[in-house]
């Protein structure tokens, strides 16, 4: 019987078209080295083309990173900050979307950073709007929140902060690939996505994507010859691409890419929509059954701020560490935090494993 699944917002499961093809560059790579390396290097270009595709992008902003952490770091150390320029962050936000504008203040370039208060992590378009200072240059946020699944409005925190001028920088780890996006209606300046959770992707690559505008604003600290326009190693010309692709400064994750693109051809042939709509069905499933059975649900559920991701507190007076034993039995993945089951459903994730995992409550 198929184990449960409940833990992609930690690790996502790799499509068996995705592993296939990944096991057969391996071999290919044991086999011919540099040749399967060519052929998986021309593949990069179309893995990028769905990429934009599932964004609403261009094909010319977005970029191969390593991780979520690897993409905002690129952001933090190329926006054109100066000193006495403010970063706003949010309390409880994931570290990886604070840490990277952190580092600026430990470099002493003189950018400051100012971390926000939430109540229990919502950042709403008001709260975002009151934050503004006018020293703010950047907003940094996490669209949805690893801990709460809470999911901010992306739509209207761009749009106000484009009236204002002010970057917005988003994590989109635990968003992209189950929610639909399009990140020219959110007025996001730069997104970076790690393609382990929701891309049903491996470790070791990510997205990015920077807005066309900004491109020749970006001042990279880093660069290597695969960043370059025309790499020459007796004058070395530094003309940097004009594209994101500048982000990629050394040899590609070839391999991880290649699975991804095959995962996206999951996620895009079924369409946003469908996959949103599964997502929130298994979801309101499992809160609701819950309830039922006198559990509370600490995530919010209402239209526009529900994820993936749900946190849930077991019925007063039941161990949640006797509730992890059974359920590790029973050979279903969850996660645990906060003294609560910390459950993700993804496509792969439907109403009879719900239905399984609300049976160890009784």
């Amino acid at each position: 019987m198929r184990s449960p699944y409940f833990a992609t917002n930690g690790y996502g499961l790799l499509p068996t078209t995705a592993a296939k093809a990944m096991q057969e560059a391996i071999e290919a790579l044991s086999r011919s080295g540099y040749g399967a390396h060519h052929r998986l290097e021309q593949a990069v270009g179309p893995v990028r083309q769905r990429v934009a595709a599932l964004l609403g992008a261009g094909t010319d902003e977005i970029g191969f990173v390593r991780s979520t952490a690897d993409g905002v770091g690129f952001a933090a150390e190329s926006l054109p900050l100066r000193p006495g320029d403010e970063v706003v962050v949010f309390s409880g936000d994931h570290a990886t979307i604070v840490y990277p504008f952190l580092a600026l203040t430990e470099q002493g370039r003189g950018v400051k950073v100012r971390v926000v208060a939430t109540d229990r992590g919502r950042v709403t378009p008001e709260l975002v709007a009151d934050s503004l200072r006018p020293q703010t240059r950047v907003v940094a946020l996490s669209w949805v929140r690893y801990d709460t699944g809470f999911r901010c409005d992306l739509d209207a925190i761009g749009s106000l902060l484009a009236e204002a001028g002010v970057l917005f920088v988003v994590d989109g780890v635990q968003g992209v690939g189950a929610l639909p996006l399009d990140v020219r209606t959110a007025r996001i300046s730069i997104l970076a996505a790690g393609a382990h959770t929701w891309l049903c992707g491996t470790a070791g690559v990510g997205v990015l994507y920077v807005a066309r505008d900004l491109l020749p604003l970006l001042r990279p600290t880093r660069a290597g010859k695969e960043a370059i326009v025309d790499p020459d190693e007796t004058r070395y010309p530094f003309e940097l691409k004009p594209t994101a692709a500048r982000v990629e400064d050394g040899t590609l994750n070839e391999l991880g890419i290649c699975g991804l693109g095959h995962s996206l051809d999951v996620l895009l042939d079924l369409g946003p929509d469908v996959v949103s709509a599964h997502i929130l069905e298994v979801t309101d499933h499992l809160c609701q059954g819950w309830a039922e059975r006198g559990g509370r649900v600490r995530s919010h559920r209402t239209r526009g701020q529900w994820s993936g991701i749900v946190l849930l507190s077991p019925p007063s007076g039941r161990d949640v560490r006797d509730l992890a034993r059974r359920l590790s039995e029973d050979r279903i993945v969850v996660g645990f935090r906060e003294g609560a089951v910390w459950a993700a459903a993804h496509l792969y994730t439907d109403l009879e494993d719900a239905d399984r995992l609300l049976a160890r409550l009784s």
